[in-house]
């Protein structure tokens, strides 16, 4: 693929069609390995295709080619979480609010989510914590998160992830405890 770049990248109209011909099954490869099967994957493989098409002039030839793919890859699978979180929470934004039950029990059933919420972050390592409070509570994302802890982004998605493995065994361990 990377002679077919270099190729492409000089105009070679032919070279540009064998190059997107073999480009589709990788593309299409690493997000079934991503996603698993999803309905969006078409769609993203052509946001795929299209971004390499736009950045195409941006690769040198003398670096390896699949990293230069896969990291578009990976920030056309990023922006495309992002894009559903954004929609989720416009969603909750829009839906209407219904205020059922006011009782004194509703209540306390918000104050001790609130509190176990609380003890399973606060039972996170710091750094874990941090990652996850950075990007899921105040917002920022994981490009903004990473330079405010002096880290990449590489190594703040790793600190999620990490996190949110533990949140799940915590989660799970409590569930079983209390049936």
């Amino acid at each position: 693929m990377r002679d077919l770049a270099i190729l492409s990248q000089k105009g070679d109209k032919k070279a540009y069609a064998l190059f997107l011909k073999k480009l589709s099954p990788y593309i299409h490869g690493a997000l079934r390995r991503k996603l698993g099967s999803i309905v969006d994957q078409e769609d993203l493989a052509q946001e795929c295709l299209l971004g390499i098409h736009k950045n195409l002039q941006s690769y040198q030839p003398d670096q390896p080619i699949k990293p230069w793919i896969s990291a578009i890859i990976r920030y056309k699978l990023a922006d495309h979480f992002r894009k559903l979180e954004r929609n989720r929470e416009q969603l909750v934004e829009k839906e209407p609010i219904e205020v059922t039950n006011t009782s004194e029990s509703a209540n306390k059933e918000t104050a001790t989510s609130k509190r176990e919420a609380s003890e399973v972050l606060g039972a996170l390592p710091l750094k874990l914590r941090r990652a996850l409070e950075m990007t899921h509570i105040e917002g920022l994302s994981y490009s903004e998160a990473a330079e405010k802890e002096g880290i990449s982004e590489a190594a703040l998605r790793k600190r999620i992830s990490r996190a949110f493995a533990k949140v799940r065994v915590q989660v799970t361990r409590s569930r079983e405890f209390l049936n």
